[in-house]
């Protein structure tokens, strides 16, 4: 080996030499490669993939599903009709004339249409402020607003709105929401159905003013608004509702379930009867039996 790198040195040839060093106890064996067996008619150039398919492979990536396909050219009218459909309007509708037969009123009747312009109306309502309900309907210069006299009547906009109903009341569930729980659970799903889900979320609570009296009417003290439902929304960066839920407060006890307790009746002997829940956790704080139970 000395003599080999001897001879290479004192060569006047400008040339390059490949040196191959062999093992000593290899002799005159094939050497085996640590080289995988690569297939030149694999890397031919058309083989290869093309630029033009990479770039669609990316651009059917990077598009969004159901956002730019099929709503990219529809109003905004149809775009909020995805949300409101027209299963909600029917049913609100239906259950609006239940409720005024209820109230034993059987010359009411509401369509689809007049529920419609009822919510606009209500929608519009939120944008023009006036200091009463019935200044919608004024004919004064500096308050009139010419779209509700066009839309419909003041009388008809006010009955439509004593028994606008949103739920049956046969089968309502233990929740103090119960009579807007089903219409809230079919806006969130189709906020997430029609929804591309941000990278960037937050959940935090939302303040819906309100003076009247509901047990899950929350006041919040040094709030700019403290008579409220707050509700918990969960919303992107670009403020697209995921999801909403109302605060009913930590604690609260409905009718059912129904527990077995013994109760000592007049002139008899003790009778097992059907107790409500809320009595029996009234009567586990106050330590006492109540009359209503």
């Amino acid at each position: 080996m000395c003599d080999a790198l001897n001879h290479l040195e004192a060569s006047t040839l400008e040339k390059e030499h490949d040196v191959v060093l062999l093992p000593p106890a290899s002799g005159n064996k094939e050497i085996e490669s640590d080289e995988e067996d690569i297939d030149d008619e694999a890397l031919h150039r058309s083989n290869l993939p093309q630029e033009s398919e990479s770039l669609a492979l990316q651009a059917s990536i990077a598009e969004p599903p159901k956002a730019r396909s099929e709503h990219a050219g529809k109003s905004e009218y149809e775009i909020f009709l995805l949300f409101r459909t027209l299963e909600i309007i029917s049913y609100i509708t239906e259950q609006t004339n239940l409720y005024a037969r209820d109230k034993n009123d059987h010359k009411f009747m509401v369509t689809e249409e007049d529920i419609c312009q009822f919510l606009g109306l209500i929608l519009i309502s939120s944008c023009h402020n006036v200091p009463s309900e019935n200044d919608y309907w004024s004919t004064a210069e500096d308050m009139q607003a010419p779209i509700f006299s066009k839309t419909m009547s003041r009388d008809n906009f006010r009955t439509i709105k004593r028994y606008f109903h949103v739920a049956e009341n046969q089968k309502l569930d233990n929740s103090k929401i119960a009579k807007i729980s089903w219409l809230y659970s079919k806006l969130k799903k189709n906020l997430q159905q029609f929804s591309v889900f941000h990278k960037m979320l937050s959940v935090d609570e939302a303040m819906v003013p309100y003076y009247g009296h509901h047990s899950a009417k929350m006041f919040i003290k040094n709030k700019p608004v403290r008579f409220a439902f707050k509700i918990w929304m969960l919303c992107g960066s670009d403020r697209y509702p995921y999801n909403m839920d109302i605060y009913c407060g930590s604690n609260h006890y409905g009718v059912t379930s129904l527990h077995k307790t013994t109760r000592r009746v007049k002139e008899e002997h003790k009778k097992d009867i059907q107790q409500p829940n809320a009595i029996k956790k009234y009567n586990e704080g106050m330590g006492g039996v109540d009359l209503l139970n």
